[in-house]
């Protein structure tokens, strides 16, 4: 059963938050968030953390999620996690709210060099938190799905292990398999979808050391879903040629179960400029979707040039542009099309940020532009920054109910100063257009108008629309004499009428 709320019986209510509106523009900071809308936490005085993902549970504690290294000569790097009250107020949990795995604690249940990177965090239906981390020990990369209760511990599996291996090409000896994971997610059956990249470091155990695309889902309890691929894995090849080297940072499910990722592969492993984005849909048991672009893959095909003489935004000079050359996140709007983020690199070694939409078949929609004259293929206005931002990557992107795109990253606001990165939120309507009613000036760091003066890098790396705005984690790092970073977050006000649109499904 579906109601319509008509706008006309929302007249007098508008009424009412008009002037309440006027002062609280959607993409300002939230004042009732601490500290006014903005906080940095770190897990000691001389940490070296990160802010990677965020998630929400049922009772609506916020958990965010990265990285920690404290000054401890026994600790490389651990997995952090922080919770707050909806209210952003911070939970008591170890270290005044974080989780952090001390160096015993890893060992005690996972074997190996204890130098992990978290590459996701995921909510299961009965609010056991799912990390997808990697370690990087001797040249190679072990990536893991690791479960925890809702206080933070470890949790034991049926068997007894506390983490499931990802293993993307299961039928090659795991001792040369280097397997990093890109992000996790949860299916709408509950079943837990992995995407990164895989390579075989012997060329005598296998026909081919090049880098290629991985996905690999297990079932709610973390056994591996037999059901796919092989053995609960696929491998996907793009192979555009040269160095062949394809990775997914990206990973999104339809409702259908299709797995749609997105990434980018490359012919030169260390050159961005010979980049191009890829997304590629698998069918719920593995094989590649045939009905998808060409063979169940797209290219989003390199040298893309602005032409004619439509008007471009003033920090883009005409036919300057290069390639798209990285895809760093994917949506699926309730339509069925995917838009993807990332950035545009150009041939002056500067970079921008882009959102591009296809089809539900893997075409570009063209329907999708803007008043600058591009379509399918857009640049982020990052509006009233305070200079010409010239090298800006688009990171996340999360789709509102009323479809309207928010897109986030970070950008440098001059070129030639390296200290100057802030984080960026922009939101375009569906049609492709900048939307005039989100705040031009959504940028900046996670220290608060009262905080430490500090020459920081800033950026965002995970969002989630909850409580009633948008919630932003990322990394404040300070180039100061201190050399430390935080855990950065920070909430912008959405509007809480209209973000899920008009018709509600009940």
């Amino acid at each position: 059963m579906r109601f319509t709320i008509r706008r006309a019986a929302l007249t007098g209510a508008l009424g009412l938050i008009s002037s309440q509106a006027a002062q609280a523009q959607d993409g300002t900071f939230d004042p009732a968030w601490p500290v006014e809308g903005r906080n940095m936490y770190t897990s000691d005085a001389s940490a070296i953390d990160e802010g990677t993902s965020v998630a929400v549970r049922s009772d609506g504690t916020v958990v965010l999620g990265g990285n920690c290294q404290r000054n401890d000569p026994d600790l490389d790097a651990g997995i952090c996690l922080r919770w707050l009250h909806p209210n952003g107020v911070p939970l008591g949990n170890g270290f005044g709210g974080y989780r952090k795995t001390v160096l015993a604690d890893y060992q005690d249940h996972f074997p190996g060099n204890p130098q992990i990177a978290v590459h996701g965090l995921a909510v299961q239906r009965d609010d056991r938190l799912v990390l997808a981390s990697a370690e990087f020990n001797g040249g190679l990369i072990e990536s893991r799905v690791v479960r925890l209760k809702r206080a933070g511990e470890f949790e034991a599996l049926a068997d007894g292990a506390y983490y499931r291996r990802v293993l993307f090409q299961p039928g090659i000896d795991p001792a040369v398999m280097s397997d990093l994971v890109g992000e996790v997610v949860i299916a709408p059956d509950g079943k837990i979808v992995v995407a990164g990249s895989t390579s075989c470091r012997s060329t005598t155990a296998c026909m081919s050391t090049d880098s290629d695309i991985g996905v690999a889902r297990f079932n709610a309890d973390m056994t591996p879903d037999t059901g796919f691929g092989s053995d609960g894995a696929q491998t996907i090849y793009v192979d555009l040629g040269g160095a062949n080297y394809d990775t997914a940072r990206a990973v999104a499910v339809q409702r259908d179960g299709k797995i749609v990722v997105a990434g980018t592969a490359r012919t030169a492993v260390m050159d961005p400029a010979t980049s191009s984005g890829v997304l590629a849909r698998l069918n719920p048991d593995g094989g590649l979707d045939a009905s998808f672009g060409d063979g169940g893959k797209v290219v989003i095909s390199p040298g893309l040039q602005i032409r004619g003489n439509a008007a471009v935004p003033p920090w883009v000079s005409r036919g300057d542009i290069k390639t798209i050359s990285e895809v760093y996140a994917v949506a699926i709007d309730r339509r069925g099309r995917i838009l993807v983020t990332g950035t545009v690199f150009s041939t002056w070694g500067f970079s921008y940020q882009f959102v591009a939409r296809f089809t539900s078949a893997g075409m570009l929609d063209n329907s999708f532009s803007n008043d600058n004259g591009e379509n399918g293929i857009l640049f982020v206005d990052l509006g009233e920054l305070p200079a010409n931002p010239q090298t800006s990557t688009g990171l996340g992107l999360i789709l509102q109910g009323d479809e309207k795109i928010l897109v986030y990253g970070s950008t440098l606001t001059s070129h030639a100063t390296p200290n100057t990165s802030v984080w960026t939120m922009s939101r375009l309507l569906p049609s492709g257009n900048s939307d005039p009613s989100f705040s031009t000036g959504a940028y900046g760091g996670y220290s608060p108008p009262q905080g430490p003066s500090m020459t920081t890098l800033n950026d965002a790396r995970g969002a989630i629309i909850a409580h009633g705005g948008l919630i932003l984690v990322g990394r404040a790092y300070d180039k100061g004499a201190s050399d430390a970073s935080y855990f950065g977050v920070a909430k912008l006000r959405l509007d809480a009428i209209f973000k899920d649109g008009f018709d509600s499904p009940q």
